[in-house]
């Protein structure tokens, strides 16, 4: 199981006697993946909650465990019970998505040829352009698809 804490510290002083737990996230391996995909239940639990009552609940299946980290992971837990809480950060998820396309093409892409995806990721990450990694995409599906037909 995976455990996150959200905790308040304040002033940065852990032994403070007013330091509390804001909430926590609990998440289980379902053992129904595969090797490389997981599937996962997760709750939330809000601060104060009285006996660890559950807040939120939810499962996230095929996660690629192989490819991406505990974050990622966190990240998607939290995108699937309380991405609605927060309007303006929906509208950036449709360009975290492509980007996380970046991450699951990389196993597929010769190691050679993964720096031009690189550096057109990371422009799209600090730029949120996703032209530059589209492009690159695209070219290498290109040279790919050349490639096969020789």
């Amino acid at each position: 199981m995976i455990r996150v804490v959200v905790e308040l510290i304040p002033g940065g002083d852990v032994n403070s006697p007013r330091r509390k737990v804001l909430g926590t996230a609990e998440i289980a391996n379902d053992g129904h993946g595969t090797p490389s995909r997981g599937n996962y239940a997760f709750r939330l639990i809000k601060a104060g909650a009285a006996s660890k009552t559950t807040w939120k609940r939810g499962s996230i299946e095929d996660f690629p465990r192989k490819v991406l980290g505990g974050w990622d992971l966190l990240y998607r837990c939290l995108r699937e019970v309380v991405a609605g809480r927060n309007p303006e950060l929906d509208e950036a998820s449709p360009l975290l998505d492509r980007g996380a396309q970046y991450w699951k093409a990389r196993a597929f892409v010769a190691e050679d040829r993964l720096e031009e995806i690189r550096t057109a990721f990371v422009c799209f990450m600090e730029k949120q352009d996703i032209d530059p990694l589209m492009s690159a995409i695209k070219a290498l599906v290109a040279t790919d698809h050349q490639e096969t037909e020789e």
